[in-house]
């Protein structure tokens, strides 16, 4: 059997950057991720798990309808820089050094993309490789990965600094839009490999003290690795996709890149059924929603998918032995 890091994986996020800024420029984003075969429930939920060959599909749609081989330069360059920090390591570095190798261990046991760190006499260079995909798709990945380990070094360096070198490995039909992240360096394309270059001192360079604005839909929540098992794999999805989202073994399923017979074979052979863990994932989730005073009984039965209350107060009940609203008195309580 498949192990889960076999499903090779992405958050949506990754689909919801490209799909804003589809929108901004009037792009046919509906159109597009119904092709990608990408369910529209996933795009509400950032963290939700997505399978990479839908992305890579949504991606070279994309670029064919934008009529651009640099789409993720382009939804990139027009962010915020603390949206485009968001998804990566950055809140707890120190120095340079730091942010980079917390950035190899956290993507290392990920199959879909890698980085490396390598000195090579006084110059560093942070490799990034992208396994999957066509080179296209591959470049997408270079391009925004690149866009973003330069911001989060400028707040170390200052704004009007950038990499000696950025090498792609990829060689695009156009040209190099100008664009301010790329300034300062020299841009090589079909090189080969995909890396930025900068001096080797600048390693230890700390970053200042002062905090940045976070992002509570994305920030300390974290993929990689996925868990060891196809069942909590699921859990996570479903976790992911709540509140208020279709949780069907199809639309699971569908995002994960696997057919309904499938994952349900799957999970019949570590020992479970989807229906079990459907109901484990409300049943936790509501017990953590149950612990907010401001969330109402009701609300919390619609947000888990449940199309009356009452339904939630038996399954609860079930589970925990007493009704929702006294399970919340017995939370304040204490």
């Amino acid at each position: 059997m498949a192990t889960p890091q076999r499903l090779h994986l992405l958050p949506a996020l990754n689909l919801i950057r490209v799909r804003d800024y589809m929108i901004a420029v009037g792009g046919p984003h509906e159109r597009l991720f119904d092709r990608a075969g990408i369910p529209a429930a996933l795009l509400e939920h950032p963290m939700a798990l997505v399978s990479v060959d839908k992305v890579n599909a949504f991606c070279e749609l994309s670029c064919d309808a934008l009529c651009t081989q640099h789409l993720m330069l382009h939804t990139v360059e027009r962010e915020h820089p603390t949206r485009v920090l968001a998804a990566a390591v950055h809140a707890s570095s120190r120095t340079i050094r730091d942010y980079i190798l917390r950035g190899v261990r956290r993507f290392r046991p990920n199959t879909t993309m890698g980085y490396e760190l390598e000195i090579r006499g006084g110059a560093a260079r942070v490799y990034h490789t992208n396994a999957l995909g066509s080179e296209l798709t591959s470049y997408q990945g270079d391009l925004s990965s690149f866009v973003t380990i330069i911001r989060r070094m400028r707040d170390a360096l200052g704004n009007d600094w950038g990499p000696t070198v950025v090498s792609f490995s990829y060689k695009p039909r156009e040209s190099m839009p100008r664009v301010e992240t790329f300034a300062y360096s020299r841009i090589l394309h079909g090189n080969g490999t995909s890396y930025i270059e900068f001096p080797a001192h600048l390693l230890g360079v700390p970053f200042p003290v002062c905090g940045r604005v976070l992002d509570p839909t994305t920030d300390g929540q974290d993929l990689w690795p996925l868990p060891d098992t196809l069942r909590d794999v699921i859990t996570m999805q479903l976790t992911n996709l709540m509140p208020g989202s279709d949780l069907s073994l199809e639309t699971v399923a569908g995002s994960l890149g696997l057919s309904a017979r499938s994952l349900q074979r799957r999970l019949t052979e570590e020992g479970t059924g989807f229906r079990a863990l459907v109901a484990d994932a409300r049943f936790e989730t509501a017990c953590d929603w149950l612990s907010e005073a401001d969330r109402t009984v009701e609300d919390i039965a619609f947000d888990l998918g449940y199309s009356d209350p009452s339904n939630f107060t038996r399954a609860f009940r079930a589970r925990a032995g007493a009704p929702p609203h006294a399970f919340r008195q017995a939370l304040l309580c204490r």
